[in-house]
């Protein structure tokens, strides 16, 4: 048997696997790098992320501006009535400061000269039957606790309030889904829609309540627009159409089609029958 007769075959095949490799390390390689190069364009410097958000706030000027205006009144609104709350404060402070000679009023001396004004504690010892000492440190026990009851319930309403702001700003783009016109800075500015709001109402539903009219109106336009384009499509589509014996879908059913019924182009060809000899009757 002659062996070296497949020689040729088989030294093509082997011939051929090794070039299919070489292709595939090679379809391999190139998608390596177009992967490499993908990630690469996907990297931008800080410089360019800078830019880019330069470039952001330029071209939604209006809408960041509102965002942020947003933001900036919900807090200056807590420090107003922190403020508020200070300065309803000041007249005691005064009246402590004049009553232990403290002319700056800092509160940490007033409070170290309360601190040692016997006879402020020993009229209060008798009538709880204590000790000054004891009676002191009864009221800094109960000093600290209102601290920590305090502290819990602002952490709490704080938590309460962010939760609040979230939810809003949730409910209110779902309102902008169904009313694109809506904007939720503006509304705030109506006294209506903010009360509604601290009532527990939702967003849509405190916007369809302050714009109840002119929702309704525009639903009413809605639906007589939509009720004339029927009506047109309906006439359009054969109704009141003449047929190609001549008789209309309203002759049909015993219904007279005017031609002044008609659309231009059914007015058109029906004349254009007319001009060729056929009897048009509707």
């Amino acid at each position: 048997m002659n062996l070296r007769l497949f020689e040729g075959e088989g030294g093509g095949a082997g011939a051929a696997a090794p070039a299919a490799d070489q292709t595939g390390e090679n379809v391999q390689n190139t998608t390596g790098s177009a992967g490499a190069e993908e990630g690469q364009e996907l990297e931008e410097t800080p410089e360019e992320r800078q830019a880019g958000y330069e470039k952001f706030k330029e071209k939604y000027r209006d809408l960041y501006g509102k965002d942020v205006k947003s933001h900036i009144d919900r807090r200056f609104k807590d420090e107003q009535r922190l403020h508020e709350q200070l300065d309803s404060y000041t007249p005691l402070m005064s009246l402590l400061s004049e009553r232990y000679g403290i002319e700056d009023g800092n509160v940490a001396k007033i409070m170290e000269a309360i601190d040692n004004d016997e006879s402020f504690w020993e009229e209060q010892a008798l009538k709880e039957n204590m000790t000054v000492e004891q009676l002191k440190r009864m009221r800094k026990t109960e000093a600290q606790n209102r601290q920590l009851v305090e502290s819990a319930q602002r952490a709490q309403q704080i938590r309460q309030r962010d939760d609040i702001y979230a939810r809003w700003d949730r409910e209110a783009e779902l309102c902008k889904q169904h009313f694109p016109e809506f904007d939720m800075a503006k509304e705030c500015e109506n006294e209506t829609f903010t009360r509604l709001l601290g009532a527990g109402v939702e967003v849509e539903n405190a916007y369809k309540a302050v714009h109840f009219n002119e929702i309704t109106q525009g639903l009413m336009a809605q639906t007589e627009r939509d009720t004339k384009k029927k009506v047109a499509d309906s006439i359009r589509s054969g109704n009141g159409r003449p047929s190609e014996n001549g008789v209309g879908a309203g002759s049909a059913n015993g219904t007279k089609v005017s031609a002044w019924d008609l659309s231009h182009e059914e007015f058109r060809k029906v004349m254009e029958r007319a001009a060729r000899g056929e009897t048009i009757t509707m």
